[in-house]
């Protein structure tokens, strides 16, 4: 019997040990985890600011893929409501909470910024408008200037017979009708020998590239050819360049369009 209570409070106490202590233990294995990502992740150097601070808060932000996320606090002591959220520069369609205007936010809430990147450079600013518990109307910029070096490569198909536009800068975006090849929706109703208006093209990478041309020449007639080689794209009117590798051409039968396609994955190239 004696046995049989020494083992019975043995095995309590362990019960009560780990009850006590197995968070902490888990805790210590998600904090690892963590920091093994951390440590084994490229370095991003990404920069958020505020300009009003004295009412919504900064609690930090990353631009993750091809969007900016933005975590923010109220700090009123009372109630906001957000009206409106505009961008500019690179960043479009901003929610809060996955809501784009009218947003009641609680005093002392958090709220998350998300802000879908609309070209290759992940820079811009963010105006918040909201009005406090005292009913004055306010605004707080959030400028966010995304590191560029470490951002991923974006994946863009215009499928055949679609619509789909690559719009990398306000300047371009990369088009293609049912047949033919590529122009700039922006400055162009439709191709021409000369387009995609306002770049040069070129194969090999951007690091290394060959005399630049129009995209017709560097394709030598056949965009197919392409497909599956590095090619440097350069916006004139930006002065940017980036590395494509085209993955898809459908490519018209006896002059007949079949739709159009095209697809890429580009990068933006930075010396």
């Amino acid at each position: 019997m004696v046995y049989n209570r020494t083992m019975n409070k043995k095995g309590q106490s362990s019960l009560e040990y780990l009850m006590s202590y197995g968070w902490a233990l888990v805790m210590v294995v998600i904090i690892v985890g963590i920091l093994v990502f951390i440590i084994s992740s490229p370095a991003k150097t990404d920069t958020f600011s505020i300009t009003n601070s004295t009412e919504i808060m900064l609690k930090g932000g990353i631009v993750q893929d091809t969007t900016a996320i933005a975590i923010l606090q109220n700090i009123t002591g009372g109630e906001i409501n957000i009206i409106d959220i505009s961008e500019s520069g690179n960043y479009t369609n901003c929610t809060i909470n996955e809501e784009l205007a009218d947003i009641d936010i609680a005093a002392g809430a958090v709220m998350e910024l998300n802000c879908p990147l609309s070209g290759q450079d992940p820079t811009g600013t963010v105006t918040i408008t909201y009005k406090n518990i005292a009913g004055l109307q306010k605004t707080a910029s959030i400028d966010i200037q995304g590191d560029l070096v470490n951002m991923p490569p974006i994946f863009f198909q215009k499928t055949d017979y679609g619509a789909e536009e690559d719009c990398i800068t306000v300047n371009l975006c990369i088009a293609r009708g049912n047949k033919r090849p590529l122009y700039n929706s922006v400055t162009e109703a439709g191709y021409v020998a000369s387009s995609p208006d306002l770049t040069q093209w070129a194969t090999g990478t951007c690091a290394s590239p060959s005399a630049f041309d129009t995209f017709e020449n560097t394709a030598g007639g056949n965009p197919p050819a392409l497909i599956g080689q590095d090619t440097c794209l350069y916006l004139t009117i930006d002065n940017e360049y980036y590395d494509l590798v085209f993955s898809q051409w459908t490519q018209g039968i006896g002059g007949v369009g079949q739709g159009g396609g095209f697809a890429y994955t580009r990068t933006r190239y930075i010396s």
